[in-house]
């Protein structure tokens, strides 16, 4: 469903919060329904998009024999601002406006990718950095399963609490000087993405430090952390494979940054890892490392479909 002549196109707006897009491959063969893969792709929360070669989805789809969709979300200060402390209670969970984007089109693919050969019940969405980060800020949205029935969460980085990202908001809204929300709501988005850009030099990296990234707390889509929402049984029944990635950092060498900030995401790991305390039933968890898998963690094994 990708058109090859547009992937280049000299006349495209960039750059644009009009960029609610997904991308649909479907491979040709057969007529039975097929699996679905949805993929999130990443960039800090500042930057990417799914129309890059990188994620084109030809090989995917056919290899795979899968139908496989890649989608646009807002991202940056139009994604991930609370942009309550400006604009006031009317905006609550602004914060979360790039996680909505994908909830929609992850809504969209559920209702019409029957349409493109695939199997609505049967949909795993995917992600890589910010997108595994923004793949298991979705597990803990209400009623997940609504949306996928299972995920891979890939180099996920962590989300912000309602407290961090509101202190994030008043440093922004402190350092430029603009309190005004009229003057926000209606500068350029080109004055947005330079604003954005001042804020990642000040930081001394081009991902910010992750300055943007999905929130949870009160008055936000996301309740609590998705750990926390795990840990809660409220993601049973959906399937969750993690892992990281060889060598992600690279892809920032080329913008030659002073320094790049990364947690650990060994705890987060082991501390998701089937409990045999818990009596319940739970959802199938795998992990996968890119290098040496430690041994005694109780990694289960076996097919993901």
């Amino acid at each position: 469903m990708y058109d090859p002549r547009r992937d280049d196109d000299p006349n495209e707006k960039v750059n644009e919060e009009d960029c609610l897009t997904v991308n649909v491959w479907s491979p040709a063969s057969g007529t039975e329904k097929k699996a679905v893969m949805v993929f999130i792709h990443g960039g800090g929360f500042v930057a990417g998009t799914s129309k890059s070669n990188l994620y084109h989805g030809d090989a995917i789809a056919k290899n795979g024999d899968v139908v496989y969709v890649s989608l646009n979300y807002r991202v940056g200060l139009l994604g991930y601002l609370d942009f309550s402390v400006i604009g006031g209670p009317e905006y609550a969970d602004s914060a979360n406006n790039g996680l909505r984007d994908q909830m929609l089109a992850l809504q969209w693919v559920k209702e019409n990718i029957a349409a493109f050969g695939g199997d609505p019940q049967n949909i795993t969405v995917f992600g890589e950095s910010a997108g595994g980060s923004s793949v298991a800020a979705l597990l803990a949205v209400e009623n997940p399963r609504q949306y996928f029935d299972r995920a891979i969460v890939m180099s996920g980085s962590p989300q912000h609490t309602a407290e961090e990202s509101r202190s994030i908001a008043e440093l922004i809204r402190n350092e430029t000087g603009i309190k005004s929300a009229f003057l926000w709501k209606n500068m350029p988005t080109a004055g947005v993405t330079y604003i954005q850009g001042q804020v990642a030099d000040a930081v001394g990296s081009p991902i910010s430090d992750l300055l943007f990234a999905p929130t949870y707390g009160e008055n936000n889509i996301i309740k609590s952390s998705p750990l926390a929402a795990i840990q809660q049984g409220k993601t049973a029944g959906i399937d969750l494979m993690i892992g990281t990635m060889g060598n992600e950092l690279s892809y920032w060498s080329f913008t030659t940054p002073r320094r790049i900030i990364f947690a650990s995401r060994l705890s987060l790991i082991i501390s998701l890892l089937p409990s045999t305390q818990h009596r319940r039933p739970r959802s199938k968890i795998y992990i996968i490392f890119t290098n040496r898998i430690p041994r005694g963690l109780g990694i289960q094994k076996g097919n993901w479909y």
